[in-house]
């Protein structure tokens, strides 16, 4: 484009106004002053000479000056935007980095790849790195909530015969007391509420008929002095002393005490505290006696001394509710100096109780309040009542500023725990909020707890840091310390990695998107609620991609919504429509001339393309087409970008390669023994393309997703290459298909230690030969591939030999729950984790534990400089060849590694293992004859490689396989079955090339001295000698059967976690 195209698009984009400014922007006060500062003159930078912005995320006043200043004086155009190399010119003197680091810059700030940045759009990046920042922070500093622990002798423990009203703690005597309506009084001890010294709490009988309210008066002694009010106008003063409890007296008033409080009013003049007590009545009106006076009063009355009238302790009383209404609370606030009180008649009223009078009033609620409570840290008043939201106050301003809404009932209750606010509804569930974002932050379902009566009360310990909650039986909720502070919350369902920004993201239940530094572990960036339902319930993200510019980010929900983000700023660029209400399972990026797609696939059994467009101002874009052909949700997706190769998996085991030219079935795939399979075996969980390089045997071209050629704009590469689909399944098997003559079952390998577990996620590359596996109980294989990629070409028709089989290097426990997500770094050779556990971990190959995201920095092990291979990446990471296939390079630095690796070369010969020209061993081969038949090599001495024929048409010993086979033209599938009688020995592979049956069995036959591993050897270890052992006594079959695999009753945890999303699937009706 010339520089007068580019200025003719940059006017036509502001007439259009296509670049809208965020909201976020203009709310701040901070940039409008900016804005307005006369000190914004572009001649600024000539008077200021070699200044340098210190920080991009704390920008001074005087910054942002020399940086409008220098955006101003690159815009030679007067256009207001400046294209990649203006922007680098002008920021590049200021900003204290390289020009490469500013060019990153740019690239993250144009995330709509529109070729330039206007002066908001920096700014905005800017703001919202900062408010991220000040975001994650706070959530640093976040403590949850645990549910109370499940213990059979707590249903032993008595508790109130009706439901508890009032709960307070006594500090001296270390007791919850709780009080209900009938006039039972209990005093807990909370190291006997729960664990194994549980006890009854001491009942005390009050004689009182109707408990309206308790208030602690003060330390008495070693006492604690608590006072009663009761609807029969009665206040009764009580002494609790531990697991005693002493009437002090009683007295009579002349009014029905609703509610009370302590109010303790300080004289500046003296520093003298004089003690009242504020009750509301029935009447609308508050009472204010003294505390001393009401005390002599009772005591003596207790005592039968005299009779002395409560109206002489009287010191104001007025009216501040309607005369028919009754005060449901009053609470004294010292900040102010002010008694607050609410009202059935829906208002908060502000009063003086020094003179007796109503000072404000007016914040109206639509029904009676409930209950409302002052938050010393952010000076505002949190209010509730018949509505379903917690309106937040800022006296004197009667519009409520905030409105926290969450609850699906009416809220009754709250309480505060430092920065958090606790609030409690009437259908028992309780939302925690943390008060510097306004947000609710976990919400408790406390009607699990307490099943069968109503909540009477919540309070915050704040000595033991725990939430109680009593019905008419006591709980506590303990503060859970979060393990990773800056992590989530959820589970973690999705991960990608970014290249070029080297940047790790990160997806969860809650459907929340962080972006992590791979270099620090430290998160950068975090947007909430990314996807929400009608309701505006936050929706389970289930998938993402990043597109060919590494600069958007694509995401997919559990009711199928689809997003495309800018990620460096939390914004949603455009919405993709179309998909239907299924969950997206795997979403890709694909380059079929001459346009751009997005392709995602689901629960919808369908694969829908949307075509891509960069323009900013479409928001919502229709599907431009779909493919159909799948009869069960579809699990996974893979594609090959150089030759357009596309394929999908589905819950049934079906795996279909798609012809995006026809839009059509190109060859659909079928397990071996498939129908003898268990349903939770059969389902395809991962799957992956392995680009083996070019039919003559030279390797792969780097890394790059298109080619660009002069006169022809973006084409397809590579389309001669060698394409192996590598599958990953429920029964713990790898299996290899060739993608590029014809589709066809290279090889099966089973991981035999997550054969019970299955395996659910499968990451690979082909350039440093390495392929990665992750099973459902959180554990991690590692495979070189090195000799199985130099194999594949000969592997293909018409040679058809075997496929060199996969060497296992490393595995480790990398959670402790199921992986839902993998990630290869092929230029720094390093593995990230995602885990239902909610951590994200970051692994070397051979297991090593770099750091989990979102720890403190001391525990992150990964630096800028580390782990460089990028010059490498060509280089095969093992380095195992064809012809030693057996051998694996020892881990760079590791002591004795290579002697181990010897070992496990003499013992895999030792066990039969590996036969004839050094080929890794358990190869199959299938092939396709001109009437469309598999034809198996059968090897001699043997009854058939594939075993006995089933009765379904496949091969019971899984070695052949019975698959499906369409035309290109997607005609109708043609069954291909093998039977006894269709196997011969292959052309050219005597009985002397094989090896006879009973060579084998003398080589399989290894002594117990040969196993027996030397005390004092230091060259291995204990447990590569266990693995070692594994591998000689436990030989597998030439072609294993994969049904062997599987045990014969699936362990609990395979079907919660391997196959969550069936699972799902067949309960979301």
């Amino acid at each position: 484009m010339t520089a007068r195209e580019r200025q003719q698009a940059r006017e036509d984009r502001a007439k259009d106004n296509e670049y809208q400014l965020p909201a976020a922007v203009s709310q701040i006060a901070a940039e409008s002053l900016v804005r307005e500062n006369p000190l914004l003159d572009p001649n600024l930078a000539h008077e200021t000479q070699n200044y340098k912005v210190q920080s991009l995320s704390s920008l001074t006043l005087m910054d942002l000056v020399m940086l409008r200043a220098a955006f101003e004086e690159a815009d030679d155009d007067n256009s207001g935007e400046l294209d990649d190399q203006e922007f680098v010119q002008a920021f590049l003197p200021l900003l204290s980095a390289d020009a490469g680091d500013v060019g990153l810059l740019f690239l993250k700030i144009d995330a709509n790849c529109n070729g330039t940045v206007s002066w908001d759009e920096f700014l905005f990046y800017i703001i919202s790195q900062d408010e991220s920042a000040l975001k994650i922070a706070a959530e640093s500093s976040r403590s949850l909530f645990d549910y109370p622990p499940y213990v059979d002798s707590a249903s032993l423990v008595s508790g109130h015969r009706d439901t508890c009203a009032g709960l307070m703690l006594v500090p001296h005597s270390d007791r919850y007391v709780s009080y209900s309506r009938r006039g039972d009084l209990l005093a807990w001890r909370p190291d006997a509420i729960e664990g194994a010294k549980i006890a009854n709490p001491k009942e005390f009988a009050t004689n009182l008929p109707l408990i309206t309210g308790m208030e602690r008066v003060r330390e008495a002694g070693r006492a604690d002095r608590i006072c009663l009010s009761s609807a029969d106008k009665q206040l009764l003063f009580v002494d609790i002393v531990r697991d005693s409890c002493k009437a002090f007296g009683n007295a009579k008033l002349d009014f029905s005490p609703l509610c009370m409080c302590m109010v303790e009013q300080t004289d500046d003049s003296t520093g003298t505290t004089e003690l009242s007590f504020a009750f509301g009545d029935d009447t609308g009106g508050i009472h204010v006696l003294d505390a001393d006076r009401i005390e002599n009063i009772a005591e003596e009355h207790l005592k039968g001394n005299r009779f002395q009238h409560t109206r002489e302790a009287q010191l104001q009383v007025w009216s501040a509710h309607g005369r028919h209404s009754w005060v449901t609370k009053v609470a004294w606030v010292e900040d102010m100096r002010v008694l607050l009180s609410g009202g059935s008649d829906g208002q908060i009223v502000v009063s003086d109780v020094t003179k007796g009078e109503v000072r404000l009033d007016g914040f109206q609620h639509r029904g009676e309040v409930h209950d409302f409570l002052w938050l010393r840290k952010v000076q505002l008043l949190a209010s509730c009542g018949l509505e379903r939201h917690i309106n937040m106050w800022q006296i004197p301003i009667k519009t409520p500023v905030y409105q926290l809404e969450g609850h699906q009932a009416s809220v009754q209750q709250l309480c505060s725990a430092g920065q958090m606010l606790i609030s409690l509804d009437t259908a028992k569930v309780i939302l925690v909020w943390d008060l510097r974002e306004m947000a609710s932050i976990q919400r408790l379902e406390a009607f699990k707890v307490h099943p069968e009566h109503p909540i009477g009360r919540i309070v915050h310990d704040s000595k033991r840091d725990v939430l109680v909650s009593l019905s008419r039986r006591i709980a506590l909720w303990h503060i859970r310390k979060r393990k990773v502070p800056y992590g989530h919350t959820t589970a973690v369902t999705c991960t990608v990695y970014n290249p070029m920004f080297e940047l790790v993201i990160s997806a969860d239940e809650a459907s929340g998107v962080r972006v992590w530094d791979l270099n620090s572990g430290r998160a950068v960036l975090h947007f909430a609620g990314a996807h929400l339902n009608d309701a505006g319930e936050p929706m389970k993200i289930t998938a993402m991609s990043l597109d060919h510019t590494m600069r958007r980010l694509i995401t997919g929900a559990h009711n199928g919504s689809l997003k495309v983000w800018n990620f460096s700023t939390g914004v949603c660029l455009k919405e993709l429509t179309g998909f239907g209400s299924g969950e997206v399972t795997a979403i890709t990026y694909m380059y079929m001339h001459p346009y751009e797609y997005i392709i995602a696939t689901g629960w919808n059994r369908k694969v829908v393309f949307w075509t891509d467009s960069h323009e900013a101002k479409i928001t919502r874009v229709a599907p431009s087409f779909d493919m159909q052909g799948h009869r069960e949700d579809i699990l996974c997706m893979a594609c090959h970008h150089e030759s357009n190769k596309l394929v999908t998996g589905a819950y049934d085991g079906d795996i279909v390669v798609w012809n995006t030219d026809s839009e059509h079935v190109s060859t659909r795939l079928i397990l071996p023994g498939i129908l003898s399979m268990k349903g939770e075996n059969r389902p395809i969980e991962g799957m992956t393309m392995l680009d083996c390089g070019a039919l003559d045997g030279t390797r792969p071209r780097r890394p790059s997703m298109y080619a660009e050629q002069p006169g022809h704009g973006r084409v397809a590469k590579g389309g001669d290459n060698t394409v192996l689909l590598v599958t990953a399944g429920g029964d713990g098997v790898l299996r290899f298909w060739s993608t590029t003559i014809m589709a066809e079952l290279l090889l099966e390998h089973p991981v035999q230690e997550s054969a019970a577990a299955g395996l659910c996620a499968i990451a690979a590359c082909t350039f440093s030969r390495v392929l990665v596996v992750a099973d459902s109980r959180g554990f991690i294989t590692v495979f070189d591939i090195n000799a199985l990629v130099q194999s594949s070409h000969r592997a293909l028709p018409p040679a058809s030999a075997p496929l060199a089989m996969p060497i296992e290097c490393a595995r480790f426990s990398a959670h402790r729950a199921m992986i839902s997500s993998l990630q290869y770094i092929s230029g720094r050779r390093l593995i990230v984790t995602g885990s239902h556990d909610h951590a994200i971990c970051l692994w070397t190959l051979m297991g090593e534990r770099m750091g989990t995201f979102g720890e403190d920095a001391s525990a992150w092990s990964l630096s800028a400089g580390m782990y460089r291979f990028e010059q490498e990446l060509g280089t095969p990471v093992f380095g195992c060849d064809l012809d030693d296939g057996e051998s694996a390079a020892a881990r760079p630095g590791s002591k004795g590694s290579s002697t181990r690796m010897e070992r496990m070369k003499t013992s895999r010969r030792k066990s039969g293992v590996a036969v004839d020209r050094g080929r890794s061993a358990r190869t199959m081969s299938t092939g396709l004859s001109s009437i469309g038949r598999t034809e198996t090599p059968e090897r001699p001495g043997t009854r058939g490689a594939g075993g006995e024929g089933s009765a379904d048409g496949s091969t019971g010993g899984g070695g052949g396989g019975g698959f499906f086979m369409t035309d290109l033209e997607g005609s109708r599938p043609a069954t291909a079955a093998l039977d006894d009688s269709e196997l011969e020995p292959a052309a050219g592979k005597d009985e002397a090339e094989w090896g006879s049956s009973e060579d084998d069995e003398t080589e399989s036959e290894v002594s117990e001295d040969e196993l027996e591993e030397d005390a004092t050897e230091k060259q291995m270890t204990a447990e590569e000698a266990h693995r070692t052992r594994l591998r000689v006594s436990c030989p597998l079959p030439l072609m294993p059967d994969p049904s062997a695999c599987a045990p014969s009753a699936p362990a609990p945890l395979l079907w919660t976690g391997c196959y969550a999303r069936g699972a799902a699937r067949r309960t979301r009706d």
